[in-house]
């Protein structure tokens, strides 16, 4: 610390020189007194110069000359000041020469020379205290030698400061705006170094008093010192452990720039380290750190220009470079680390350890810095390390019980657990360190109260180690130690809890519950009573989960697991933020697990947070996943169960997913993976979406044959094998799915027990590849081998119904229909009651309906083929008559079936299907009945048709070759049976309307509805049957069917939004249909080169060649999608195509009209002519009007015009088409006017105004009139 010379003694000295420069000089030998002065002046100005040594000389040289001046106590004073400025410190002859000074009460400088009188002293003090470093054997004599010193100087300090304050009162007040007198900041000065004094000889209460007085002086605490006085007083108050008032002194000195600001930082950061303010702490000591860099960095810099540097200055710099830290700096390193290694940075910590190592080795506080970084590296697991730091210290007299604590803790951790014999044998050493720990802690606790605790730690970790070696009983009598040696009364309970739990874990269930009882007895209000509380309701739920079959009877067990649901209960209740809260929640729930209650495991299991099912909770997942399974819906019958079975179903897997992935060598992870492939099929198969129904069903497939690979030796396999198979079929991989099941069929898996239940499922997909006659072969063999074990097994005993009503459905889709039925009924009277009894009673209807419909098809095939006899039309007929009534019998069973079912067993599958039947038995009764009607009206058409062309005019048409016209079903009435069906269909969907069937009906009817130009109706079904989740097909039945409506009216973009929903499957079984109707909607919105681009593989892929109801349609409007774009070759070729192809479709007369129109567009007129000659010969529906009407056209165009009038006039004597009567008539008048024949040409035109008024023809037709007028003669002049 720099000390400032006074002002008042810098002036004396300067003004003495000065005029010693200004006397008169005089010749020849100066008188004594003169040459007294010469002398006195020289070192003075010498000092002023900073010469101290020539300066001393002088002084010195003065006084052993002119010692009886009456200068010679300045002369001392002056002496003194530059032994005390000068290079060598002078301390002792400076002492020597102030305590002549001080003894002179005249002397004007003498409170002055008391201060350096201190300042010598302290100086000294201070060089003692260095030797005393440097030689440490020595340095207990060196401070007892400083010590006097600094209590001399503290005296020296307290009389200058008195001496200051005396001068200080006696002057005149200074004058408004004045400073203040130059004393008062030396008399806060001697009182701030006085204050210094009393710190260093310990006397830290008058230290504290004396720093805390001169800042409450109003006058004395305004100086320049006030800052060093805060310093004092919070040294003062941090060694009197008074830290909160040690922390307001010092915090008021921020930001520390003073030049004892780094070490009061230090002890503000003590204080707060003390106080266990840690954070703050660990800041301060950050910046103390950082501070002495930078002092230390200014310091090399001022260095650099010795000139600008009092000697003083260079020295301080200079020792502040090259000397050691301070001990305050190598403190703060040590604290911050160890700061940071309580706060667990371990990292941070061990290299803040390690850097005190390697840059202050001789530093005392190197052992416990090793100890640190061994325990740091024990803590990082680095432990090899850790017992290279601390095997040095096991032998340590003060350190010993520690390094050898963690040694044994670090000797544990470098062990592999998964080599069992190496492990034991560290887990043992470890055990024999802790004991010498805990006898090194024993000696040490003769002197040392800590190490007693120590001991008790140290043999708590003991028999925390016996229990990690399963020496469950011995660590019971360690726990038993530490409590009859009353080592740490505050860790009394611990030991006593401990050793709950030391027993329970030796499976000492007893013995743990009656030291639980102590337990509660002792430390009723204890912190660890939960945990005390949590091992008494383990002990029950161990006993029970433990017991042998057959040694407890099932009533017993019942009563000791719900005994421990009543500890868990009672545990979480009174704690419920207990620690191992969630384990007892997994007790309890594994508790109730046990016993069946399901629903209230799920509860308590759900309420343990998922990052908590790791370790002992890793099995959380697992059994709550099998929780979640076991309660299930049965069927996803309704969009409600349905979104509740995915809901419940994605849960449970999202569960098992994670147990496998953290568990996967465990026992369960097996069942894991069969039960998580089981919840993503179960999801798969009731998503409607097509995306994500195959990412679902993928996922569960790679789950199975992730299964096959990791476990092909496990019982599970064929179940695995089995589960993969359905996964491929419903995937769209019917054939790989049956090569897996027919595995089954053979070795190994012939005798598994899910045998059975593979070749049902093989013979599901073999009849739903069209291979029916196979599955009824393979279900023969199946009940052969596999019925009479079955029928045996109480477990599989249900799966025989199964099988059987497998094997009828396969023989019905033989086409063995009576066969059959025979199986459906023995089913029903065999096994009454069950699920297949109920259906094998519909599926007998059904059988007899397809009975009956296939033999009135066959019927009529035989009355309608070319060339049939009479008697063959004769005996059709009456077979069609007597299938009818066959059908009606249907009817009265299945509707009995129906209303029975509705009774019992409302919204049942087997009643939705019943009535399912019965609909359909309706719709077959009234296909009669509108085909009979539709027969009605053709013969009137046909009828009304050959009596126009023998009136004059009439088309020249064969008779025969004239084809009667198709009726829509809007131009038949609505028959009775077709009311009927309509009203099953409604009564079906009351009775269940989310059920698929329901679904299925509503569809039915909206086609039903549509097709009696009803589609508001059936939209809104449609849309209804959409918003019940149903399966994927029929959802994409539905989306096509209302694309199909949106199309008839007009609303195409609608329509294409439905289809592109349906377009997301690539699977999807209705891509031709997908392909068709996303043409027509782009037609409707006029978009030809997207329209044909869709369009155009049905007429050149032959995949899309014989789609029923769809190829011939789909070909026919990519002709109109060519002839809107005018690409009328295209067009043409196109039409070819249709009418080639399919000559006996529907639209095959559209298709030669269109063909018509395309050759007349390119203007092959006659060709065109030819085309549409053909039409009309085959059809007098109104395309054959339409070509009758374009063939005038043509020949009009050709200036043919008597085959024009001819044609054209044909029209309306030939047809029944008012629409075209009006252009017909008006192009007939064009062509008599081409005759030149206005008379005929104006009969036409006014009967076209006559017949169509308002028309557009009408008035073509007036202007046409018009146009036959003469002109009016010109005015006469």
């Amino acid at each position: 610390m720099r000390h400032d010379f006074p002002r008042k003694v810098g002036r004396i000295l300067s003004a003495l020189g000065l005029a010693l420069l200004v006397s008169p000089t005089f010749a020849g030998e100066m008188p004594p007194d003169e040459q007294a002065k010469l002398v006195l002046n020289a070192a003075r100005k010498a000092y002023n110069e900073q010469n101290y040594p020539f300066a001393i000389e002088r002084f010195r040289e003065f006084l052993q000359r002119f010692g009886g001046h009456k200068e010679a106590v300045s002369a001392r004073y002056g002496m003194a000041l530059a032994l005390l400025e000068g290079p060598a410190r002078d301390y002792q002859n400076a002492m020597n020469e102030l305590g002549q000074v001080v003894g002179n009460a005249e002397f004007p400088e003498r409170p002055y020379a008391l201060h350096y009188l201190g300042v010598a002293r302290r100086g000294l003090g201070y060089r003692l205290l260095a030797e005393a470093e440097a030689k440490p054997n020595e340095a207990q004599n060196f401070r007892n030698q400083a010590r006097p010193q600094f209590e001399e100087a503290g005296r020296g300090f307290a009389a200058a400061a008195d001496l200051f304050a005396q001068r200080v009162k006696a002057a005149p007040a200074p004058a408004a705006g004045a400073p203040p007198h130059p004393e008062l900041d030396w008399a806060a000065r001697s009182r701030c170094d006085q204050a210094e004094m009393l710190l260093r000889t310990d006397k830290f209460k008058e230290a504290a008093d004396l720093a805390a007085a001169l800042l409450a002086d109003p006058v004395l605490g305004k100086t320049q010192y006030h800052a060093l006085a805060l310093y004092h007083l919070g040294y003062a108050r941090f060694a009197l452990r008074e830290y909160l008032e040690a922390g307001r002194a010092l915090s008021q000195l921020a930001p520390f720039q003073h030049e004892f600001g780094i070490h009061a930082r230090y002890l503000l950061a003590r204080t707060h380290h003390m106080a266990g303010e840690r954070a703050e702490a660990a800041n301060q000591y950050k910046a103390v750190l950082a501070a002495y860099d930078e002092h230390k960095k200014a310091a090399q810099a001022a260095l650099g220009n010795p000139a600008a540097l009092r000697n003083d200055q260079r020295e301080f710099l200079e020792a502040l470079v090259k000397n050691p830290p301070p001990e305050h700096i190598v403190r703060s390193l040590f604290y911050l680390a160890l700061i940071q290694a309580e706060d667990g940075r371990f990292a941070e910590a061990l290299a803040g350890f390690t850097a005190l190592l390697q840059q202050f080795p001789q530093n005392p506080l190197v052992p416990e810095a090793q100890l640190r970084v061994g325990f740091c590296q024990m803590q990082l697991k680095n432990f090899p390390e850790a017992v290279k730091n601390l095997q040095p210290l096991a032998e340590h007299p003060l350190l010993g019980d520690q390094a050898l604590w963690w040694l044994a803790r670090s000797q544990v951790g470098a062990a592999d657990p998964n080599n069992a014999p190496a492990y034991e044998q560290a887990v043992r050493g470890a055990l024999e360190l802790l004991r010498r720990a805990a006898e090194r802690a024993n000696q040490l606790a003769q002197n040392d109260p800590i190490a007693k605790l120590r001991r008790g730690d140290i043999l708590l970790e003991m028999a925390d180690t016996q229990q990690l070696a399963r020496m469950f009983r011995e660590a019971a009598g360690t726990y038993a130690q530490v409590l009859n040696e009353k080592l740490n009364p505050d860790r009394a309970e611990e030991a006593m809890q401990r050793q709950v739990t030391a027993f329970h874990l030796g499976g000492m269930y007893r013995e743990s519950d009656e030291a639980a009882q102590r337990f509660e007895q002792a430390f009723p209000k204890s912190t660890l009573l939960p945990a005390v509380l949590f091992r008494a309701a383990e002990n029950a739920f161990m006993a029970a989960s433990t017991a042998k079959p057959g040694q407890v009877n099932p009533q017993d067990l019942a009563k000791q697991f719900t005994e421990a649901i009543a500890r868990y209960q009672r545990l979480l209740k009174q704690f419920p933020e207990f620690q191992f809260a969630n384990l007892a929640r997994h007790g309890m729930g594994a508790s109730h697990y046990h016993l069946g209650q399901y629903a209230q495991a799920i509860e308590g299991l759900s309420s343990i947070p998922e990052m908590e099912r790791t370790g002992d909770l890793a099995l959380v997942s697992y059994l709550l996943a099998d929780c979640l399974i076991r309660t299930l819906p049965p069927e996803a019958d309704d969009a409600l169960v349905a979104a509740k079975l995915i809901e419940q179903c994605e849960r449970a897997a999202k569960l098992l997913e994670s147990f496998v992935a953290a568990n996967p060598k465990s026992a369960q992870a097996p069942d894991a993976m069969l039960k998580l492939g089981y919840c993503q099929q179960r999801i798969g198969t009731v998503l409607v979406e097509p995306a994500e129904r195959q990412k679902l069903l993928g996922a569960a497939r790679q789950v199975y044959e992730t299964f096959m690979q990791q476990f092909p030796q496990d019982p599970a396999m064929p179940s695995a094998v089995f589960e993969r198979a359905k996964c491929l079929a419903l995937l769209g991989d019917p054939g790989n799915a049956m090569n897996e099941l027919g595995r089954f069929r053979g070795d190994p898996f012939r005798n598994a027990p899910v045998a059975p239940l593979a070749l049902v499922r093989l013979s599901s997909l073999m009849r739903a590849q069209g291979r029916a006659p196979e599955a009824m072969k393979l279900m023969e063999e199946c009940r052969g081998q596999h019925e009479e074990r079955v029928k045996n097994d109480p477990a599989r005993s249900s799966w025989v119904p199964l099988i059987q009503y497998e094997h009828a459905l396969a023989i019905q889709e033989s086409g063995k229909l009576p066969e059959a039925r025979a199986v459906f009924d023995q089913i029903a009277k065999q096994f009454p009651g069950s699920p297949e009894a109920v259906n094998a009673q519909w599926r007998a209807g059904q059988c007899l309906r397809e009975e009956l419909v296939a033999s009135m098809a066959a019927a009529k095939a035989n009355a309608n083929k070319p060339g049939a006899k009479p008697e063959e039309v004769a005996a059709a007929k009456a077979a069609i008559e007597q299938g009818l009534k066959g059908i009606a019998g249907a009817v009265e069973f299945l509707r009995a079936q129906a209303d029975e079912l509705g009774k019992k067993a409302p919204g049942s599958e087997a009643g939705l299907r019943a009535l399912y039947e019965l609909a359909w038995c309706y719709r077959v009764l009234a296909d009669a009945e509108i085909e009979t009607a539709r027969l009605a009206l053709q013969r009137d058409a046909v009828a009304k048709t050959l009596e126009r062309l023998g009136k004059p005019g009439a088309a020249a048409l064969n008779p025969g070759d004239i084809r009667p016209p198709d009726f829509p079903l809007t131009a038949i009435p609505a028959q009775p049976s077709e009311k009927l069906a309509h009203e099953t269909y409604a009564r079906l969907i009351a009775a269940a309307p989310d059920a698929v069937p329901a679904i299925q009906a509503r569809l039915e009817l909206a086609e039903l509805r549509a097709g009696r130009a009803n589609p508001e109706g059936a939209l809104e079904l449609l849309a209804e049957a959409l918003e019940k989740n149903p399966p994927l097909e029929l959802a994409e039945r539905i989306r096509l069917r209302l694309a199909t409506l949106l199309i008839a009216r007009n609303d195409g973009k609608a329509a294409l939004a439905q289809v592109q929903a349906v377009a997301k499957n690539p699977a999807t079984p209705f891509a031709g249909e997908v392909r068709y109707l996303t043409g027509e909607a782009l037609i409707q919105q006029a978009d030809w080169p997207k329209a044909i681009e869709q369009l155009l593989p049905f007429r050149d892929n032959g995949q899309f060649h014989n789609i029923p109801g769809i190829s011939d349609r789909a070909t026919l409007r990519l002709g109109h999608a060519f002839a809107q774009a005018g690409q009328w070759d295209q067009c043409r070729n196109t039409l070819d195509a249709l009418v080639n192809r399919y000559p006996n479709s529907p639209w095959a007369d559209e298709g030669r009209y269109q063909l018509g129109w395309a050759w007349q567009m390119l203007k092959q007129l006659d060709q065109a002519v030819n085309q549409y000659a053909l039409v009309t010969r085959c059809t007098v529906s109104i395309f054959g009007a339409k070509a009758q009407l374009q063939i005038g056209l043509c020949r009009l165009e050709q200036k043919n015009y008597p085959e024009a009038v001819k044609a054209l006039l044909a029209v309306p004597y030939t047809y029944d088409y008012p629409e075209l009567n009006g252009p017909a008539l008006c192009q007939a008048a064009l062509a008599y006017i081409g005759l030149n024949q206005p008379g005929e040409a104006a009969k036409l035109w006014e009967r076209v105004t006559k017949e169509f008024p308002g028309t557009e023809w009408a008035k073509a037709a007036e202007q046409g009139l018009a146009s036959l007028k003469p002109a009016p003669e010109p005015p006469k002049k």
